[in-house]
């Protein structure tokens, strides 16, 4: 349990709730935000945080975990349970979103080794959606939300008559325009629009009776009317009937999709459930990523042994303004269970005292806690606070009456397994009576060995603290030099309020203190002279011992630097030695050989004069060159072993003073002592078979880039520059850099079959009229990309003799637009180019009609 109602709010946890739903993806997650509360049992208390400690493994593991987007879906699975009722399209699409997640989400914890995340693996267990359900859905809902074209063959007639009806009443009606407007019976910027669902013209009031029609509407000031021509009534007509004919298919066809989907409700709520847990702990997890927090060791015994504990909202708080906050250290445990920490005004007992408290309440509610890993958490069965002003007018309650009511109900409900937090212990009244009142309140707290860490000024609870068994004193450290506080607890010791010294700070005359420090007494002033003194000392001792650490560290590492260097020294002479015993080997071989072809061939001759001086001359120049042993050669290739050597080191991570330039122009990879030489390019153009006539280079001739390597074939040829085509990609070279290759080599290096065509595939005619749609939506692709699939889009029209066209490409700036057009003017087969009515889309849509 926890005291009082107003726990939460006290020490921060309702802030750490608004981040947690901040880090949630959807309104599912948002709701275990809201049912979030800690736990007093050990065992769930450790599966929880194992959770979220798994997640973050997840989230910083490098595993491809993307948690896509979903909709709370509930409500239309309740909607889907009724008989004879149907999702609409929004409905659906938002269902297909979320199961899509689902899926990628389970399966994403299936694939997993079996020892992986297996608290998270544990959540899926009760997940079972049918494998058809997403393919059956995108089978009828595209990725905006509609319903396709191929969701049924009634549907796609529908749609190509309702099209090419609307096509025809456009022309019409454009034809009538401009007749209108070359009478001045329009405005001259007059446009077709739509009134009651019907395409109409925008007439000049005084002209209306000259032209038979029906009128549907007029301007507010009465100046215009838009007419319907009686020419296109018809047209209308079909168009309005066509409309419905789509509805009622489309409603017949979503009515189907809901049946199909009713039986499989139940599973979907709970995989529903699954990925609200799933979003709840990931958000619990970004918050551990964002407040540095761990799963520290843990233990069913109450206690807390924590080490540089840091607040986890003004981590995140002083983290944006790039400052870092001051760790806590502090440790309660059977032998001492209650800390009395004192000190200044503003030095940080309130902030310890609130980071104990909200960071317990974190791990018992399942979360990671921000401190370092050799920290262990303990297990309290019920956490009691009594903080800031609790004056009530409505109870008659003054600030101390209020604190005494929470006094009384500590004392009544504490247990051994209890933590209590008491901000300020004792003020609020006189000063003798309120210490004497709060020192018999922590006895009789003690004496139930609760665990608890107080706040408090009063010295006679600080001597209670020194004295007494089960309890000890902490101090806000001070620098007592510069008069300000350190926001550092120290255990074991009790801290002054330095009033004195503040206000000697602010500027109190010496009189005035020294008046002060009579009224105090002679030992209380003694002994805050004492703790001055002490932390000034502290100060001045850690400042030398900082700086013999610094020393230290620096020596320790210089000498395993020297080391390092000696070894590597040691293994250089080694090395060169080795060498130069190989070098001197192969040239006493290469001598006793030289000597015995000398000597042989003397014999042979039968020592002819001529024969036996040039023999002699040979053996001479040998000896004078080939014998010669060359210093510089022998220390450059050890110099040159001794680079690779310490190169391969440093990649290791052993080297230690390698220098930078070394680095930068050695690589070890591609060092070779023994044999020095130009590399060889990695692409020799490939030179033509046997008996291999090659043609002339021209357009579609197969090349080989000279210098690359790569092979191409030829696009176009401008003079001297040549674009050709590497797969899918297309460059300009210079004509002097190719070199013409047959097919079979070309087909040989690149295993592309160049005698590929349709006809060779085998294409369905009907399943490509099955699955073709007359809308092709390029919105938000790059140029490139949107050329590509435009000039399929155009193939398959042709190849399938559809005549009406439509091309989302949005409006924006226009460049889409442009670069749709001017693509689409190459093409013969286009008979015009023309905008969609400003109602369905304007100039962010091209009409495209077919010869």
């Amino acid at each position: 349990m926890v005291y009082p109602a107003q726990f939460e709010v006290k020490v921060g946890f309702d802030l750490i709730r608004q981040h947690l739903k901040d880090q949630c993806a959807g309104t599912l997650g948002q709701q275990f935000v809201d049912k979030l509360q800690a736990s007093y049992k050990y065992d769930t208390v450790l599966k929880l945080t194992t959770q979220t400690k798994e997640m973050v493994d997840v989230l910083g593991g490098g595993a491809d975990f993307s948690f896509g987007g979903y909709y709370n879906i509930l409500p239309h699975l309740r909607k889907a349970e009724i008989e004879n009722a149907f999702l609409d399209q929004s409905e659906w699409n938002q269902v297909r979103v979320t199961v899509v997640t689902i899926a990628a989400l389970h399966t994403f914890f299936l694939k997993q080794p079996a020892e992986s995340f297996p608290e998270l693996k544990a959540l899926g267990g009760f997940v079972g959606i049918e494998s058809g359900l997403v393919s059956r859905i995108s089978q009828v809902i595209d990725d905006n939300g509609q319903v396709r074209d191929s969701a049924s063959t009634e549907l796609q007639q529908i749609r190509r008559n309702l099209i090419k009806e609307q096509t025809g009443l456009r022309r019409k009606l454009d034809t009538l325009l401009k007749s209108f407007k070359a009478q001045d019976m329009v405005a001259e910027d007059a446009e077709l629009t739509i009134r009651s669902g019907r395409l109409v013209i925008p007439l000049r009031a005084e002209q209306k009776r000259q032209i038979k029609g029906f009128v549907h509407d007029e301007s507010a000031t009465g100046q215009t009317v838009f007419i319907e021509p009686a020419e296109v009534v018809e047209s209308n007509n079909a168009i309005r009937e066509l409309t419905y004919e789509e509805r009622r298919e489309i409603i017949r066809i979503l009515t189907k999709l809901t049946n199909y989907l009713r039986p499989q409700v139940p599973s979907l709520i709970k995989a529903c459930t699954y990925l609200g847990m799933l979003d709840f702990i990931r958000a619990k997890a970004r918050f551990a990523q964002m407040t540095d927090s761990i799963q520290p060791p843990s233990s069913k015994q109450p206690g807390l042994d924590w080490y540089r504990a840091k607040h986890p909202l003004l981590h995140i708080t002083l983290g944006k303004q790039g400052r870092s906050v001051t760790p806590l250290d502090i440790k309660l445990d059977g032998e001492q269970r209650i800390l009395i920490i004192s000190g200044p005004n503003a030095g940080g007992k309130s902030i310890a005292l609130k980071s104990v408290a909200l960071i317990q309440y974190m791990w018992q509610s399942g979360l990671l806690v921000p401190m370092q890993e050799n920290s262990q958490m303990g297990l309290f069965d019920s956490l009691f606070i009594d903080i800031g002003d609790e004056q009530s007018l409505e109870n008659d309650l003054s600030t101390y009456s209020s604190h005494l009511k929470h006094m009384l109900y500590f004392t009544k409900m504490v247990t051994k397994r209890s933590l209590f937090l008491i901000d300020e212990m004792g003020t609020g009244t006189e000063p003798q009576y309120g210490g004497a009142i709060a020192e018999t309140i922590l006895e009789e707290l003690n004496k139930q060995q609760a665990f608890g860490v107080v706040n408090t000024h009063y010295g006679n609870l600080k001597e209670l603290a020194d004295r007494t068994k089960g309890m000890f004193n902490g101090a806000m450290r001070f620098d007592a030099q510069a008069l300000t506080p350190l926001y550092q607890l120290e255990m074991g010791k009790p801290g002054s309020s330095f009033a004195l010294e503040i206000a000697r700070k602010i500027g109190f005359m010496d009189p005035i203190i020294k008046r002060a420090s009579s009224k105090v007494g002679q030992k209380r002033v003694a002994l805050d002279q004492m703790l001055l003194e002490l932390e000034a000392s502290k100060q001045q001792y850690e400042t030398l011992r900082a700086e013999t650490d610094k020393q230290l560290k620096y020596h320790t590492q210089y000498a395993k630097d020297y080391n390092e260097l000696k070894a590597l020294l040691e293994q250089q002479k080694k090395q060169v030695l080795a060498e130069a015993k190989l070098q001197a080997k192969a040239l006493v071989q290469n001598a006793n050989q030289k000597i015995e072809q000398t000597i042989r061939e003397i014999k042979e001759s039968q020592a002819n004069r001529d024969i036996t001086k040039t023999a002699r001359q040979t053996l001479q120049a040998f000896v004078a060159e080939d014998l010669k042993v060359d210093e510089a050669e022998i220390a450059a290739v050890a110099k040159a072993q001794a680079d690779a050597e310490a190169i391969k080191a440093a990649k290791k991570g052993t080297g230690s003073y390698l220098p930078k330039a070394l680095l930068t122009t050695l690589e070890v990879d591609q060092l070779d002592v023994k044999t020095v030489g130009p590399a060889k390019p990695k692409h020799q153009p490939a030179p033509p078979k046997d008996n291999e006539t090659l043609p002339p280079l021209g357009i579609g001739s197969y090349v080989q880039v000279a210098d690359s390597g790569a092979f191409a074939q030829v696009i176009a040829i401008n003079g001297k520059d040549v674009e050709i085509g590497i797969g899918d990609l297309k460059s300009k070279v210079k004509l002097s850099r190719l070199t013409v290759v047959s097919r079979r080599t070309y087909e040989d290096a690149t295993g592309v079959d160049t005698s590929y065509n349709y006809a060779s595939k085998g294409i369905n005619i009907n399943d490509r009229m099955a699955a073709f749609s007359f809308n092709l939506d390029l919105r938000g692709k790059r140029g490139a990309e949107a050329l590509t699939e435009l000039d399929q889009f155009i193939d398959s029209a042709l190849l399938l003799g559809q005549q009406e066209l439509r091309i989302l490409h949005g409006k924006g700036d226009g460049i889409l637009r442009n670069l749709v057009r001017q693509h689409l003017k190459a093409y013969k087969q286009i008979k015009s180019l023309t905008d969609e009515h400003a109602d369905r889309g304007g100039d962010g849509i091209t009409l495209v009609s077919m010869l």
